[in-house]
């Protein structure tokens, strides 16, 4: 079962706003593609989440299916990269994420807010690190 997926439906399916990119289209060539990428590949598309080949060209994807509709993509300059079926989503950025942010430093790092002085701000820091020896990356907010 080919998967092809056109460029209206997974850009409006995706997750990630920041991908602009044209799919396959019956007929239309593109020529080789810069990169192939193989793996379970998420396009955020309702009758089809997942495809297990993309073509990238010039930054946009070109194709988005299976590993035989992705074979007339590659050329000899065409990096292939093979994931082995692993999980593989489009850039998505969120610049504005609290919920990360508390758990990180609330459940995984320190406070040092509460500190009326530098010197307070040390010892929570201090203390902090001396109670987790095991932790290799601090982090901490205030």
């Amino acid at each position: 079962m080919t998967n092809k997926i056109t460029r209206r439906s997974f850009i409006a399916g995706s997750s990630a706003a920041l991908v602009a990119g044209g799919l396959a289209l019956n007929g239309c060539s593109f020529g080789a593609a810069d990169k192939v990428v193989y793996g379970d590949i998420y396009t955020g598309v309702e009758d089809c989440p997942h495809a297990t080949a993309a073509a990238i060209k010039d930054g946009k994807y070109i194709y988005v299916g299976d590993e035989d509709g992705v074979k007339s993509y590659i050329g000899d300059k065409t990096e292939v990269l093979d994931y082995k079926g692993k999980f593989c989503c489009s850039n998505y950025v969120d610049s504005h994420c609290h919920g990360i942010s508390y758990i990180e430093t609330n459940c995984l790092g320190f406070d040092v807010s509460s500190a009326d002085s530098v010197l307070q701000q040390e010892e929570i820091v201090l203390k902090f690190i001396e109670d987790n020896p095991e932790i290799e990356i601090y982090r901490g907010q205030g």
